[in-house]
């Protein structure tokens, strides 16, 4: 079998290609997204990383290099993650927004009463 030769005549090295089973990885299945065989993009950092000749070291050096990348997973780490939604919150929060839509209107109406311009 004979190799695989650049223009230069030098052996070419085979690509990686990304396994699902990275994107099922728990430290990567919230950023990491496949766009092709041999790419992968960070939901984070909007990035598209090159596996190149890497592979998976790829994913791992722009997890832990990548400056923007940490700042951002840090950040997302410290949000709380919400409560299931019930239909009664839903409700609620309905009721509270239209309420503060009529006072909101209301205040405004008073304002314009008393306006001398």
């Amino acid at each position: 079998m004979a190799a695989d030769r650049g223009r230069d005549g030098r052996t070419k090295t085979p690509r990686c290609t990304l396994h699902d089973e990275w994107l099922q990885m728990s430290e990567y299945s919230f950023w990491l997204v496949k766009t092709d065989e041999t790419h992968a993009f960070c939901r984070l950092c909007r990035t598209t990383i090159s596996l190149g000749t890497m592979g998976i070291g790829a994913i791992k050096s722009h997890q832990n290099r990548n400056a923007k990348h940490r700042s951002l997973l840090n950040l997302q780490n410290q949000i709380p993650v919400a409560d299931p939604v019930s239909n009664d919150n839903i409700a609620d929060a309905n009721v509270q927004v239209a309420a503060h839509a009529v006072m909101s209107k209301t205040i405004l109406h008073e304002k314009r009463k008393f306006c001398l311009c």
